[in-house]
């Protein structure tokens, strides 16, 4: 390489058919049986989805019992809608709600001793069918989409 000079290409120069990607012929592999089967066919491709639009699009509304400890009874029906049955018994309210899969109970109490003030959530339990307890953010999470997709209405 003494002496050579190199100051510009020195073989042909390459066309854009030298640039676009040449293809490869797919190797054979063994597939079922014996059977020599392109590899392409052995690898299912996966053709990506469309991103979604509306409803479906957006976040799953999740609530927890934390989200609903403290509430008055206004905020709770803002959230999850008119409960199915209340009971009063002062200085406390029970206020049940009835879902496909569970139930949950809000168990709201007066502020002040005395019974007076606004009622608030103090405890929550939930349940379904069959079972004795159930995650209460599961059951919360169904009642507050269904009251979601009722105010929409």
């Amino acid at each position: 390489m003494a002496g050579c000079r190199v100051d510009g290409l020195t073989g042909p120069r390459p066309t854009a058919a030298d640039r676009v990607p040449q293809e490869q012929p797919l190797p054979v592999l063994p597939g079922p049986g014996g059977d020599r089967v392109a590899s392409a066919a052995a690898i299912p491709v996966e053709t990506p989805r469309p991103p979604q639009e509306g409803p479906a699009a957006e976040a799953p509304l999740e609530i927890g019992p934390d989200r609903v400890l403290d509430l008055d009874g206004q905020a709770v029906e803002a959230l999850l809608g008119e409960p199915d049955f209340v009971r009063r018994e002062n200085p406390m309210e029970l206020w049940r709600y009835r879902h496909e899969r569970c139930a949950v109970a809000l168990f709201l109490y007066a502020e002040e001793a005395d019974g007076r003030g606004p009622l608030r959530v103090r405890h929550v339990e939930a349940w379904a069918p069959g079972e004795e307890e159930t995650p209460p953010r599961e059951c919360l999470s169904a009642l507050a989409r269904r009251a979601d997709r009722s105010s929409a209405n």
